[in-house]
């Protein structure tokens, strides 16, 4: 189970008017197995991503974040 936050963070304004988004994406994992509202019982992950000039956090930098998750997740087992 990964939970995740996109968000985009806007650059100074480099001509009147033009600014341009960092794409910043934050998450953690736990285990699937991990009833709603208990302490993971397992490996737990805090990810947390920032491409520069990307634009959108969730459309740029949240698929990094799933492929780190992915293959934090997969060594697991």
């Amino acid at each position: 189970r990964c939970i995740g936050r996109r968000t985009s963070a806007r650059f100074p304004e480099l001509e009147e008017g033009e600014s341009i988004a960092h794409a910043w994406y934050m998450a953690y994992t736990q285990p699937a197995s991990t009833p709603r509202g208990a302490a993971p019982q397992g490996p737990v992950y805090a990810i947390s991503t920032v491409i520069e000039f990307g634009g959108s956090g969730g459309r740029v930098a949240g698929p990094v974040v799933k492929k780190i998750a992915e293959y934090l997740l997969e060594r697991e087992q």
